[in-house]
C-alpha cells in the first residue's frame, strides 16, 4: 500500500465571527478571508487570545468540551475513511484530558493549562 501525501495548508478560510450554521456542508463562505497555514498570528484574534492566556484567563469564545467533541469527530471520521490523521488524533486526545481535568466549559485555549511549566 503506498502513501498519500495530502497538503492540508491550503485553501482555508478565515471568519472572525460567530456562524449560526457553521457546520453546514453547503455553507457559502465566499466571503470570508483567504488564508494558507500556518496563517499569521498578528491577526487581533491572536494578540486577543495570548493576552488572556498570559493572565490565565480562558472566558469562553468556544467551549474545550466543544472542541473536543468537534476533534473527536474528525479523528473519527479519518480513521473511518482510512485517512491516517495523527495531529488530529493527537488533538482529540489533548482536548479530551482538559476537559476531564475539568476546563470543558473554559475557552479551548484552557488546553495550555496541562502544557504550561509547572
Amino acid at each position: 500500500m503506498s502513501r498519500q501525501r495530502i497538503n492540508i495548508n491550503r485553501e482555508w478560510r478565515f471568519l472572525r465571527e460567530d456562524v449560526p450554521n457553521g457546520a453546514d456542508p453547503v455553507l457559502d463562505d465566499s466571503a470570508w478571508q483567504r488564508v494558507n497555514l500556518p496563517h499569521t498570528f498578528d491577526l487581533p484574534y491572536f494578540r486577543m487570545k495570548s493576552k488572556l492566556m498570559l493572565a490565565e484567563d480562558f472566558p469562553p469564545s468556544f467551549t474545550l468540551a466543544l472542541a473536543a467533541k468537534d476533534a473527536r469527530l474528525v479523528a473519527e471520521a479519518a480513521k473511518r475513511h482510512g485517512a491516517d490523521l495523527p495531529v488530529a488524533a493527537a488533538i482529540a486526545e489533548r482536548f479530551t484530558q482538559a476537559t476531564e481535568a475539568g476546563h470543558g466549559d473554559e475557552d479551548m485555549a484552557a488546553t495550555y493549562r496541562l502544557s504550561k511549566p509547572r
